[in-house]
């Protein structure tokens, strides 16, 4: 799909929301939600079209040099970090059903659609649908990873798998410029799973971004004292605390 239509799909997506909420089908939270969502989706795409300079948010720009070149190496390493499965407590990436166990490593993207299309009522495939939202994460193909969150999140997630949603959407909107806006994800998904350490990563990072220095510490710290964290994530983590503490 050409960001033209991406973008009059998420326009479109939008106003039902808010059709939906005048009509009563959405709870109030639940619309600001999916609103906030393609709020930040729209303004990406809007600002792709505009081409924004990426100058002007750059933290290069804002005189924070040495800090901010940590934080950058540190926000890369996330992604990496995210696909390793390090920070998140995880239900087994295999689909169970009638007759049927699927090893999720074993096939493709679009199997795994006709997989989810075929059974969209069995509770199990939710897992399914949040594992092809993290490959297209970790691929950084944010489009379709923010659509298949958002279908996770629509279907009546577990705890863990609507924090990790919930993460994940935040990151790729502080990605796109919108720290603050990514912000208020990353403590959704603090709340609905506070053992998930990929959100307080993040979060620690969008704190970073935004100057609160004391807050991107606690939650860095935090992480860095998880003694399940692997040594090579621990060494990214404790670099970037050295940096904001050096800095500030």
């Amino acid at each position: 799909m050409n960001p033209e239509d991406l973008l009059f799909q998420v326009q479109r997506d939008l106003a039902e929301v808010q059709e939906q909420r005048a009509s009563g089908e959405l709870d109030e939270a639940t619309a600001n939600r999916l609103t906030d969502i393609y709020q930040a989706e729209i303004a990406q795409l809007e600002g792709a079209e505009d081409q924004v300079d990426p100058a002007a948010t750059s933290p290069r720009s804002r005189n924070r040099l040495m800090v901010g070149a940590v934080i950058l190496a540190a926000a890369f390493a996330a992604i990496t970090w995210a696909a390793s499965g390090a920070l998140v407590e995880r239900e087994p990436d295999a689909f169970s059903g009638p007759d049927r166990q699927v090893d999720l490593a074993t096939i493709s993207n679009e199997q795994m659609i006709e997989v989810i299309n075929a059974n969209p009522d069995i509770p199990e495939v939710n897992r399914m649908r949040l594992a092809l939202a993290k490959r297209y994460f970790e691929a950084s193909e944010y489009p379709d990873a923010l659509t298949w969150f958002q279908v996770v999140l629509d279907a009546g997630p577990s705890p863990a798998e609507e924090s990790e949603a919930l993460a994940r959407i935040g990151w790729m909107i502080f990605e796109s410029g919108e720290p603050d806006t990514a912000l208020r994800f990353e403590d959704l998904a603090l709340e609905a799973n506070p053992a998930n350490l990929e959100a307080n990563y993040f979060r620690g990072l969008v704190y970073a971004r935004l100057g609160r220095t004391e807050e991107a510490l606690a939650d860095l710290r935090l992480v860095a004292d998880s003694p399940d964290l692997p040594d090579d994530i621990r060494t990214v983590v404790t670099n970037a605390i050295a940096a904001l503490q050096d800095g500030s």
